[in-house]
């Protein structure tokens, strides 16, 4: 399930669903997740597609249980959640995605039926614990691709986040209600990374486009492309431990 209704949600056969028109075919307590993370010799354990805020008992449970096993937890969110129960689902939480949907509330009652504020709130939350962040925006064509409001989305990240906070800028494909729509041009979602890199932010980043330079990360020193990737494969790493092998900055984040 999910607490927000996008008219383009990109997995909405489960995300728009109830829990009981779903095939739910797995039974998983946190000792099976645990034992299956080790199976696969997963590192990290990642909460997504459907929303997690409305399985946060869930997420609790779980993610205490791996992390006093040495496991690290993801959230990827849309971030429509009150102050305490975030901060309850923080404790054990290394970092979160999380979705900003436009950076406008009318989109946000419109389209999403929802508000915006609760979602900025919460992403400065977020740092004010310390935790990871990153932050996803879908650009949907005619809907959010106005470029002065990218602009002054970027801004706001920058002062209220910090220019180390990553942003990808998505490209969207005709889903759900939003069907008749055309999938984002890729020169649109090339303008909007080049609208947050003008704005000081240091990662600026693209996905549903690949190849594309903006897959990959960029050291903020020497400006090489030190992650190589080909969408969310690793192609090559020339960070390692979070350091520039080239040019030795260390770069923010967590690593191993």
């Amino acid at each position: 399930g999910c607490n927000l209704r996008c008219l383009y949600c990109q997995n909405w056969e489960a995300s728009q669903e109830r829990p009981d028109q779903t095939n739910n075919i797995l039974d998983l307590p946190k000792e099976e997740v645990a034992k299956g993370a080790d199976e696969k010799k997963c590192r990290t354990i990642c909460y997504t597609y459907t929303e997690p805020v409305v399985y946060l008992e869930y997420i609790k449970e779980a993610a205490a249980y791996t992390s006093a096993r040495g496991i690290r937890n993801v959230v990827c969110t849309a971030g429509f959640i009150n102050p305490e129960p975030l901060k309850d689902m923080c404790r054990h939480i290394d970092a979160f995605a999380v979705t900003l949907k436009a950076f406008n509330d009318k989109f946000y009652q419109k389209i999403c039926g929802q508000t915006m504020a609760p979602v900025l709130k919460s992403m400065e939350f977020i740092k004010e614990q310390n935790k990871w962040l990153e932050i996803i925006n879908l650009i949907v064509p005619t809907y959010n691709d106005d470029m002065k409001v990218i602009e002054e989305m970027c801004q706001w990240v920058k002062e209220h986040l910090g220019a180390e906070t990553p942003i990808h800028f998505g490209r969207f494909m005709p889903e759900y209600k939003l069907r008749d729509l055309p999938q984002t041009p890729i020169k649109i979602i090339d303008q909007a990374r080049q609208i947050g890199l003008e704005a000081g932010l240091k990662y600026v980043y693209t996905f549903n486009v690949a190849p594309h330079e903006g897959n990959n990360t960029f050291c903020p020193n020497c400006g090489k492309a030190i992650i190589k990737r080909l969408g969310f494969k690793i192609l090559e790493n020339n960070c390692p431990n979070g350091a520039c092998k080239l040019c030795g900055t260390k770069l923010p984040g967590v690593w191993e």
